[in-house]
């Protein structure tokens, strides 16, 4: 995509340069800066897609409850590559932008009271 963009770019502007005048110089030049700046625009938007997954899921106790605060961490299997994060107020946990393969998930619950 970048390389065709860039491929027409370049094409157009010299189409341009040949084609014009003395007089239209910097007609052509202002128009071939704008067509850079589309260009390189077009080139950030193509970077920012990602490739991976999620996984999500809900964390409960025996009777149903939702179990907040508690820390997921995912391992890749293969790479050893960890992901650590923790559940919201309804017991939610998501672990984004996974590089695909297999994890293992453990789940560690911390509940320390002190009694005064």
């Amino acid at each position: 995509m970048i390389l065709v963009c860039m491929s027409l770019f370049v094409f157009f502007l010299a189409r341009m340069i040949l084609l014009s005048s003395r007089r239209s110089g910097p007609r052509v030049i202002a128009l071939g800066i704008i067509g850079l700046c589309c260009c390189l625009s077009a080139t950030s938007r193509a970077t920012a897609q990602a490739v991976g997954g999620s996984i999500s899921g809900t964390v409960k106790d025996k009777q149903g409850s939702a179990i907040s605060d508690v820390t997921a961490v995912f391992t890749n299997t293969k790479t050893g590559v960890t992901t650590t994060v923790q559940t919201n107020h309804d017991g939610l946990y998501r672990g984004s932008n996974l590089q695909p393969g297999v994890y293992d998930l453990k789940v560690t619950i911390c509940r320390i009271q002190y009694w005064h």
